[in-house]
């Protein structure tokens, strides 16, 4: 489970509602992956996280690609760059779920994966929008 806490501050409002809503969706998807027998519901569940992470992706990242740019961040082509990876591992993720179908190896890696990737991210990359923030207030 990944718990927001303020070391994964942007400085933007917008951008740390979007950080939190991605980590409650991540936590009731992963939450979901413990279940032995899960219910229609639970993969319900399952599949509304899929969705919302695809809508997420295009979403969230344009709108802090576009505010990295305005802002002059330094590592704007950085996140971009990270955003273009992140896509790509995301579509083939997709690809082997049709492939295959949604089986709790590839989900449980998934989930993993996302967890890894949004702390690396946000802590290493996000994060330097804050002086650039600051400095345009």
């Amino acid at each position: 489970m990944l718990l927001w806490n303020e070391k994964f501050a942007t400085g933007s409002p917008v951008i740390d509602e979007q950080h939190r809503e991605l980590i409650r969706h991540l936590n009731e998807f992963e939450g979901m992956l413990i279940k032995t027998n899960p219910t229609t519901q639970d993969i319900a569940v399952i599949i509304e996280f899929l969705d919302f992470l695809e809508k997420y992706v295009d979403a969230h990242f344009s709108y802090e690609e576009d505010c990295m740019e305005r802002h002059r961040c330094p590592v704007h082509q950085k996140n971009v760059h990270a955003h273009q990876q992140f896509r790509e591992l995301f579509q083939k993720f997709k690809r082997s779920a049709r492939k295959e179908g949604f089986r709790l190896p590839m989900l449980t890696e998934l989930n993993q994966v996302i967890n890894v990737w949004i702390q690396e991210h946000i802590l290493a990359v996000d994060t330097s929008l804050k002086p650039c923030l600051t400095s345009a207030a």
